[in-house]
């Protein structure tokens, strides 16, 4: 009797150790359960995170894909007067449309070197000329005088550069000097050619005034008076376009919706 109750103590005890064993090891499952829980909570947010910047990519390059159509659809159906021109203006697209795949070091540089390019380019347009030949005068003025926007607000956001002796007045640029020459007084019978002269002195001097004030650091009011030479360069433009119509010159029609949003795009990612 007493061998049975020891070996029935000894069997409780064993019991218990055995209890004792599995609660330990179901704390421990349990202490897994919740890890595994908490990962797998994480995985799923991190796919979601993940799912987003995908979409975004995906978006990203959707856009950049119909940009680059507009592109080859603006550059296929633009009639340029000079094949110089029209090469340069390919060789700036093409190097906007590589932007795309570059990191954000790589974008910044590039933007540099359109601006660059957009120098070299008024630089170009500036010094053609074509003797006897008055549409490409002002068609050459036109663009000269639209691409100041461009040197502009590159020089303003620091993408290109501008000194003082690029800077030059109403009288000594290139259609300055045209103007005022006995060469374009047969014109001045047309209200438009007259016109023009007081915007683009204005112009001129709006810009020569916008490289002193960002030289001087005075950058808030170099930008107010930028927005006075968006507006007197589209007027001047806009006023040698009615000359070319008041002399039988074809003018390239306006831009459609899609190429003016086109345009505003470029704008907001180069400059």
């Amino acid at each position: 009797m007493r061998n049975f109750a020891q070996r029935t103590q000894e069997s409780t005890q064993e019991i218990e150790s055995i209890i004792d064993r599995l609660k330990g090891s179901t704390d421990e499952e349990v202490v897994v359960m919740k890890r595994s829980s908490e990962q797998a909570v994480e995985s799923v947010s991190r796919a979601d995170e993940t799912g987003v910047a995908l979409n975004a990519v995906t978006e990203s390059v959707n856009a950049i894909t119909d940009i680059n159509a507009l592109i080859a659809e603006s550059t296929e159906g633009q009639v340029t007067v000079f094949s110089t021109l029209s090469q340069n203006m390919q060789s700036n697209i093409l190097q906007f449309s590589q932007i795309s795949s570059m990191s954000a070091d790589q974008t910044r540089d590039s933007s540099v070197q359109l601006g660059d390019a957009v120098a070299e380019l008024q630089m170009f347009v500036n010094e053609y000329t074509v003797s006897g030949q008055t549409h490409s005068k002002l068609q050459a003025a036109k663009y000269a005088h639209l691409a100041w926007k461009t040197r502009i607000r590159g020089f303003l956001d620091g993408t290109s550069t501008l000194t003082q002796d690029e800077v030059v007045s109403n009288l000594h640029c290139d259609f300055g000097k045209w103007y005022h020459s006995a060469d374009a007084r047969e014109y001045m019978n047309i209200p438009e050619m007259v016109a023009i002269d007081r915007p683009h002195e204005e112009l001129h001097q709006a810009i020569t005034e916008v490289v002193k004030l960002k030289g001087q650091g005075r950058t808030e009011e170099a930008e107010s008076l930028f927005r006075q030479i968006d507006a007197l360069s589209s007027e001047v433009a806009s006023l040698i376009e009615q000359v070319e119509r008041h002399l039988g010159i074809a003018v390239e029609p306006p831009k459609s919706n899609r190429e003016a949003a086109f345009t505003e795009v470029v704008d907001d990612v180069l400059f």
